[in-house]
């Protein structure tokens, strides 16, 4: 819209709930994460690998190579550093120790939890709010909005 183009974020394991940077925001949670993450690592080769691949995005050299894939075209003197980051929590099924790709609505009493959303723009859809509120609502014979069909 503007005429910028923005890349990133990377998809790498985080060790705290602040945790944006390498080190920076690693608290008390840290070692529960890491040995968390060190179980997805063993038993999960879909986690294994973006472990083992995304760190690299660090190195400037890297990050622009994917970058420029994505890119009709794309100089090293293109792209400048950002202080936006952010931190989006990946939900696991603990059970299979899979990492969950899609979200999840999960109904719990007169509440409706949508988990792992993928982005903010994706918790703002209306065609979501749409879809929640027929699967959950109206099949349960309650439009909130019109009282008891």
């Amino acid at each position: 819209m503007h005429g910028e183009v923005v890349l990133g974020p990377t998809a790498i394991p985080a060790f705290g709930r602040e945790n944006y940077g390498i080190l920076s925001g690693i608290d008390r949670e840290g070692p529960s994460i890491a040995l968390s993450d060190a179980i997805l690592f063993l038993r999960n080769p879909k986690f294994r690998q973006v472990a083992l691949t995304e760190p690299r995005k660090y190195r400037g050299a890297a990050f622009f190579r994917d970058a420029a894939r994505l890119m009709n075209t794309l100089s090293p003197s293109d792209i400048e550093p950002s202080e936006k980051v952010g931190i989006r929590a990946q939900l696991v099924d603990w059970r299979t120790k899979d990492l969950v790709m899609d979200f999840s609505v999960v109904a719990q009493g007169d509440a409706i939890h949508i988990l792992n959303p993928i982005s903010p723009a994706f918790t703002s859809s209306m065609d979501i709010a749409e879809t929640v509120v027929r699967e959950h609502f109206e099949q349960r014979g309650t439009d909130r909005r019109k009282g008891p069909a």
